[in-house]
């Protein structure tokens, strides 16, 4: 999963050569995509994914200017400039105040939004509209923040139950009456050829571009399904992504959108429209991500569908969800890290904001709207009929970050270790050796036997048990522990004089803590372990990365994607 969550940066070094690199809060994909400082201190994230949304900033700003300048004609101009675009941006920017942004974006259709903390976040009114944020009353401990379900189902509603058990309340039950259900009936077959694939025989409309629902048709595709791609006639806007492959594309369309067929249609045209609907009435799940309410303007509306194809699972994809004040706004991974407070947790505190790398947005909701997809299929198997499924990039996130908000709802302390404490955290390096860097931390049950233990072996242990703190409060002194900061530069006067091999060793002997070394993105490809769960096949010299399931049936062949709708 962790491979998978990060497919297009890896994509970017396998299907185009290109190494990973450290940009802060900026995108090796488009450009402008980063944050810039207003007038009035604050930091807004601007994104420009396609060429209208450029066309739209270059007028917001008041550059028209840069529509002629040759370093910034295309995407892939601008990436190959990014520093230069970015500090005439900078300099532009920083002259108005972040409403005087807003209102200029807005009217051009920019995708923007700022650094949210979690007290702006829980009571954002797009937040509180959609739902995103729900509180749950475990007896035990008091209310708790959590997110809220990320999928809105037309048929079978879902919500989370606001009571929680208290631990040890069902045990005896569970001891003397067993789980409720029962086993599905039927032997699989112990030979994998035998085995079909789960959505075999089933037909995916996949009408989404860019990232999140390309990468759910993806994981469609590698679970068996025929998936037929619907591009407009200038062809989904990712392809103009960078950097690009030998084939022209984007390294990031050919890793979402391979094993798919395509085909080109005009869904703003009356034969387009016709067309898809032609195709719905013979599919078994659509997708689409026009954004609330412009399925209905183009005629081809959940209602409308299902009308002529009971069967039909929909699922519509919005950036924000289908309530709220941003529920027609354009957004992007930079604009949805930077609501859901992902900006705040890396980088230091005063310094400017540092995105997460890797389109976590993209994947991770792809990957919850996959579950939303399935869920409605197992509705299906059981009633026959399908239904809409709605999911947003923002409600997703919201869900997925849970733990933080549970984290944040009422802590004892302000301590390390904690996902209290992620705003206000310097970035965790891991620990320098003579050739490389570890990351060492130990598990809830080592022990403090084994702990000393491996002191010794790194030759610590003298040292670390003169400080009468570290010795009492010893399992804080490493990790993500209170006292690691502190801790650290002992720890790496001895690491420092071992390879990294030699500290991995020592600590693999003591099963209860966790150590790895800090991997390069394209490097870890080649990684045994990499190897030993084949995550990687390949396709004609191109390696791709499958889908982050090991299955007892035969993965889908590779098949590239199709060039230009063909």
């Amino acid at each position: 999963m962790g491979i998978a969550m990060q497919m297009n940066r890896v994509a970017e070094t396998l299907l185009a050569g290109k190494p990973t690199e450290l940009l802060g809060s900026a995108s090796s994909a488009s450009a402008p995509n980063q944050c810039f400082r207003t007038l009035d201190g604050e930091y807004i994230a601007v994104a420009c994914d396609t060429q209208a949304q450029w066309e739209g900033l270059c007028r917001a700003t008041g550059r028209e200017d840069f529509l002629t300048d040759p370093r910034f004609t295309g995407n892939t101009d601008r990436v190959g400039h990014r520093k230069e675009l970015a500090a005439l941006l900078d300099g532009v920017i920083g002259e108005k105040p972040k409403r005087w942004w807003v209102v200029r974006f807005e009217n051009e259709g920019v995708p923007h939004g700022f650094i949210l903390d979690f007290e702006q976040i829980r009571h954002h009114q797009q937040v509180v509209e959609n739902e995103f944020l729900t509180t749950v009353y475990p007896p035990h401990m008091g209310p708790m923040f959590l997110g809220g379900v990320p999928w809105q189902f037309s048929e079978t509603p879902a919500h989370i139950d606001p009571r929680v058990a208290v631990p040890g309340e069902h045990t005896e039950q569970v001891l003397t009456s067993g789980f409720s259900g029962e086993p599905r009936p039927g032997k699989r077959p112990a030979d994998p050829e035998k085995l079909e694939s789960p959505l075999a025989g089933l037909r995916v409309i996949d009408a989404t571009q860019g990232y999140a629902g390309p990468y759910l048709g993806l994981l469609l595709a590698e679970a068996g399904a025929e998936v037929i791609k619907v591009e407009p006639p200038g062809g989904d806007w990712a392809r103009q992504l960078a950097p690009r492959t030998p084939s022209g594309n984007s390294a990031l369309f050919e890793a979402f959108n391979r094993n798919k067929d395509s085909i080109v249609l005009d869904l703003d045209s009356l034969s387009g429209q016709q067309e898809l609907l032609k195709l719905a009435a013979a599919a078994d799940i659509l997708l689409e991500d026009w954004g609330p309410d412009a399925a209905e303007q183009r005629n081809l509306g959940y209602e409308l569908l299902a009308g002529k194809n009971q069967r039909l699972v929909y699922l519509a994809l919005s950036a924000f969800g289908e309530k709220g004040p941003l529920r027609n706004h354009p957004g992007s991974e930079l604009v949805i890290q930077s609501m859901t407070g992902y900006l705040r947790l890396l980088g230091q505190l005063g310094e400017p904001p540092v995105r997460v790398g890797a389109d976590i947005v993209g994947t991770c909701t792809g990957s919850v709207a996959f579950i939303g997809v399935l869920a409605a299929l197992y509705h299906r198997e059981r009633s026959g009929r399908g239904q809409r499924v709605a999911t947003s990039l923002l409600g997703a996130m919201m869900s997925l970050r849970s733990q933080q908000w549970a984290a944040l709802s009422n802590p004892d302390e302000w301590l390390g270790d904690s996902y209290c404490t992620n705003e206000t955290d310097s970035p965790h390096n891991g620990y320098r050796t003579k050739d490389g860097t570890v990351y060492l931390s130990p598990s809830p049950h080592l022990s403090k036997e084994d702990f000393f233990s491996m002191l010794q072996e790194l030759g610590i242990h003298d040292e670390l048990v003169e400080n009468a703190d570290y010795a009492e409060n010893w399992w804080y002194t490493f990790g993500l522990g209170y006292l690691a900061r502190q801790a650290k530069p002992l720890w790496e006067k001895h690491t420092g004089r071992l390879t990294t091999r030699q500290v991995l060793e020592i600590a693999e002997r003591y099963s209860n803590v966790w150590a790895v070394e800090f991997a390069e993105l394209g490097a870890l490809m080649d990684h045994p372990q990499v190897r030993a769960i084949d995550l990687v096949h390949e396709l004609d010299g191109n390696r791709y990365v499958r889908a982050p399931w090991r299955v007892p049936w035969t993965l889908p062949a590779l098949r590239r994607p199709a060039e230009g709708g063909d």
